[in-house]
């Protein structure tokens, strides 16, 4: 998919990731592995901005009340790209520091 493509898709989801009924259907699917893989290989895209605001909306929805769902981000590697978005990243560090 190109990546305006996938930025597209990633608004949808980011719309839907703000209704709490629909995080468990996003946590079925493997969303949060599938978003720690996708931010982890476009960050030395042109795009790697906008995709990570999107990404990172829609971990924090999905992180922000739930301790299981923050467990598989972490053991889905998602961790090490927060620490890295919060170094590099001015504004996105607001919602990176949270999600950490």
């Amino acid at each position: 998919m190109s990546p305006q493509h996938q930025i597209t898709m990633l608004k949808f989801i980011k719309n839907i990731s703000m209704l709490n009924t629909t995080h468990d259907a996003l946590q079925n699917s493997n969303a949060i592995e599938v978003l720690t893989d996708l931010l982890g290989s476009s960050v030395d895209l042109p795009q790697f901005k906008e995709i990570s605001n999107n990404v990172l909306h829609i971990l924090f929805n999905l992180c922000r009340l739930s301790r299981p769902r923050q467990e598989d981000a972490a053991l889905n590697g998602l961790i090490p790209l927060l620490q890295h978005v919060v170094r590099t990243e001015r504004p996105l560090k607001e919602l990176a520091l949270p999600i950490l």
